[in-house]
This record gives structure tokens, C-alpha cells and sequence, in this order.
């Protein structure tokens, strides 16, 4: 997201629909259940790493007939860090700015928030660590050498999608420098050759597509056809949220949080009553959406606040707070015959 403006309405309106105020040590549990499975899952290995104390984590189960194993995804996304050196000195006095705009609220910078998360997902050992999106607040080396070195320390795979901030450069955004430049700079922390990547376990699926222009690219498209014909469990994740099909509290959150567009049109969703996909974005969709896709949640950020909504009746997404809050979405996909 471009900017935090109206950050002092959210706090206030998530107070009102959550219940509750962001005292950065509480955990959010709910329990999903969805209709259609497959044989998925992998085995956790447990580790003895303590959790720090002072992170958000939304739990979020779904209970999936016909998965034989427990399988843990740990999600962040919009940790915006921002850090900066000589490298990069002609955006070092934005990059400053910046640093001090996003802190959480009991004042941590975001590459201290990150460092928590990271310590998080040390302690969960999840099966898979998923980064989604503005990570970083720009395409600086320091902030890019900062997340390389805290990803190397985990002992998980990771998947990592690109954002609308990760390869912006001062004043380049979405600009042909920001794509000839800035982003092959994000290479040494995940492959941008085709604006998708996907980790086969022996359940699950999970597919991560880079949708920083609003559109998805074919290649995507085409990965997603791909995984959701393995007859495995899917989950999707992707930055700007889809528009929910059921309801409709996210889509009006975002606009009073976030101002809206042309004919009352949600800036921050991908949608119809929002940003219009492309024909490629809209077949993206629409195979998410398949009354027999295997897909069975979306996970995405983008607008800086924890929401919950069903895409349809079978889809669930889950659109992750800021990261830089010190914010995680705890994924558990649960076979029918485990109760916790």
C-alpha cells in the first residue's frame, strides 16, 4: 500500500468488528470446515524453540475430509522494511522517512518486527513460511540483504510473492526502470522469472502469484491449471485481495479505510465492483472459484488489516494484518478425525 492514511480510523474500526483492541499478545482462533478434500498433508516435526510473546498470530483452522495429516502454514505479509545504506543513497532520506513511518504499535521499527516473526516461525515450525507481499518497502540492498539473512536462519521451506512496494525505487513505481532495475534485485530472495512459484508437498499444494499490477501473469494462470489437476488440496496466496462473492464488510472497509475510486469502487481489491482484472486475472479467479476446484483458501494482504470472508461457499480468504505490527495468519489444514 501506498501510505498509512487513515491508520488512527482502522484501529478504531477493527476494535469495533473484532471486539477487541490490538494488545499484541492475544491469539484469534476459528474453525472452518470445508466439504470437498484430498489426500494431503505432511508430517511437522516439532522443535523446542520459545515464541516470543509480544506477536499477533491469527489461528485459522479448515477441516478437510479425506487429509490423513495435519499441515501448518505460518503467512506475513506487509512487514514494509525500509532499511537503507550508501548503496542506495539517493533514496536514503525517503528510505528514512519511511523507516520511522512503519512501527508497530508498541513502537518496534519493522526489521524488529520481522525479527520477531521470524523468531515465530522458528518456535511453530510450521511446514510452510508464506511472505506475501511488501516485505520490503523498496528495492534497496540493505532491507533485501536484511530478509535474505532472517530467511536463511529457518529450517522451513518459504515461499515468497512480490507486492506493489517490494520493487519500487524512490520515485520509480511500476515505471520500466522499476521493472528492468529494481526488481531483479528481489532475485536473491525469490525467483521472479515468471510472477509464480509453487512447493509440492505430499497433500498440499501451495501457489503463490505475484499480482502487484492488479493482474496475475499466464504463466500463473497456467501454474494454477497445472497444480489444481494433482488431485491435492490447493491453497492460493496472492498480495491485493480478490472481492469477496459473500458479503461484502471487506469491500466497504476498504474503502473508508483506503478512499475509493470511480463509481464508488474499492481501490485495494480485485474485482468487479473494484480493480477490474484483466482476461488472464479473470480466468485466475474464476479457476480459484470452480465448483470443483481443489482450492480451498486464499491468503493475501495488501490493505493492512486482518479480515476473514468467503469467496464463494467452498473458499475462504484470509487477508493477513500488517506485518509490520508484528501480525502472522496461522493456517491449519485438519484432517476430519483430529480434534483440537
Amino acid at each position: 500500500m501506498r501510505g498509512r492514511r487513515g491508520l488512527i480510523a482502522l484501529i478504531a474500526m477493527l476494535a469495533t468488528v473484532s471486539g477487541c483492541g490490538f494488545n499484541n499478545d492475544y491469539v484469534v482462533k476459528t474453525d472452518l470446515s470445508s466439504k470437498l478434500g484430498a489426500k494431503t498433508g505432511a508430517i511437522k516435526v516439532e522443535k523446542t524453540i520459545p515464541a516470543p510473546d509480544d506477536i499477533t498470530v491469527h489461528e485459522e483452522v479448515i477441516t478437510i475430509p479425506g487429509l490423513t495429516e495435519e499441515f501448518e502454514i505460518v503467512f506475513t505479509a506487509d512487514n514494509h522494511i525500509s532499511l537503507c545504506d550508501d548503496r542506495d543513497s539517493a533514496v536514503l532520506e525517503k528510505a528514512a522517512k519511511r523507516y520511522e513511518y512503519f512501527k508497530s504499535f508498541d513502537d518496534s521499527y519493522a526489521d524488529e518486527s520481522f525479527e520477531t516473526v521470524i523468531k515465530y516461525v522458528e518456535s511453530e515450525n510450521p511446514n510452510l513460511f508464506v511472505l506475501g507481499g511488501d516485505v520490503v518497502d523498496s528495492a534497496m540492498y540493505a532491507g533485501i540483504e536484511f530478509v535474505s539473512g532472517e530467511l536463511s536462519k529457518l529450517e522451513v521451506p518459504y515461499l515468497y510473492g512480490i507486492g506493489n512496494h517490494d520493487f519500487e525505487y524512490g520515485d520509480e513505481y511500476y515505471s520500466a526502470t522499476a521493472f528492468s532495475e529494481y526488481l531483479p534485485r528481489l532475485s536473491q530472495i525469490s525467483d521472479i522469472s515468471n510472477g509464480v512459484r509453487s512447493i509440492e508437498f505430499d497433500e498440499v499444494v501451495v501457489l503463490i502469484a505475484d499480482d502487484y499490477c492488479n493482474k496475475v501473469t499466464p504463466a500463473a494462470l497456467a501454474e494454477l491449471q497445472r497444480v489444481c489437476s494433482l488431485g491435492k488440496t490447493v491453497i492460493v496466496s496472492v498480495h491485493v485481495p480478490i472481492e469477496p462473492g459473500l458479503g461484502d464488510s471487506l469491500w466497504e472497509m476498504s474503502k473508508a479505510i483506503w478512499g475509493q475510486g470511480a463509481d464508488a469502487r474499492s481501490r485495494v481489491l480485485l474485482g468487479s465492483n473494484s480493480c477490474t482484472p484483466d482476461e488472464t486475472t479473470q480466468a485466475f479467479i474464476d479457476e480459484i472459484l470452480k465448483a470443483d476446484s481443489p482450492v480451498k483458501a486464499v491468503l493475501a494482504g495488501h490493505v493492512h488489516f486482518y479480515h476473514k470472508d468467503m469467496l464463494n461457499d467452498k473458499v475462504v480468504q484470509f487477508v493477513a494484518g500488517p506485518g509490520f505490527n508484528k501480525e502472522v495468519t496461522k493456517l491449519i489444514l485438519k484432517p476430519e478425525n483430529i480434534q483440537k
